[in-house]
């Protein structure tokens, strides 16, 4: 822990600063209005909760083969160095899925090879919910073979949380079950809310 805070107590980010910062963000997303039409509108404008994953979105998806389920946003400015790894999988409840976990492994490879980065913080776009563990639909579909190389996904993604050079924080305003736990766990730091 004291290596962790350590690396953490360089001047432009601390870890005060970057959970401050993730907090005043996920307050940010989570006081929002309704349009006319029925469709939630985030407090600071006129974009819905579902554009808001894919406009803030530093990755190139193409959005006919597969929706953006995570997502990167580099913070600027007095933050500069603080990356936040958006959990986006509304209908879902952010169920590690195929496309879930593959998109998560590319970005976690990305970052750990990004000297830019000082800190990681995972945070979930869907209210009430961190992550709803394994994506028991999914699963059910898939034979043993698939299943036991989903599974192998898993663990090689939670592993590569574990060993990102960076100190990763989980910012885990909701509920957190089974995968969803694993993932707060491989992380260094856990913050939750009430």
């Amino acid at each position: 822990m004291t290596a962790v805070l350590r690396r953490l107590a360089v001047p432009r980010c601390s870890l005060w600063r970057c959970l401050a910062v993730s907090l005043r963000e996920t307050q940010r997303l989570y006081h929002h209005v309704l349009n006319r039409d029925g469709t939630r509108v985030l407090a600071g404008g006129r974009s819905s909760l579902a554009a808001c994953c894919r406009s803030e979105s530093r990755w190139q998806h193409t959005e006919a083969q597969e929706s953006v389920e995570v997502d990167l946003k580099r913070l600027e400015g007095q933050d500069e160095g603080i990356a936040e790894v958006l959990m986006c999988r509304h209908r879902a409840r952010n169920a590690l899925g195929l496309v879930f976990v593959s998109q998560m492994r590319e970005l976690m490879s990305t970052l750990s090879n990004d000297s830019a980065v000082r800190v990681v913080i995972f945070r979930s776009l869907v209210p009430g919910v961190f992550c709803a563990g394994a994506d028991l639909k999914e699963r059910a579909l898939m034979n043993n073979s698939e299943s036991d190389l989903f599974v192998h996904g898993l663990r090689s993604l939670m592993t590569q949380i574990a060993l990102l050079p960076t100190p990763t924080i989980a910012a885990m305003d909701g509920v957190a079950l089974g995968g969803g736990l694993e993932l707060a766990l491989a992380c260094d730091l856990r913050t939750a809310c009430e």
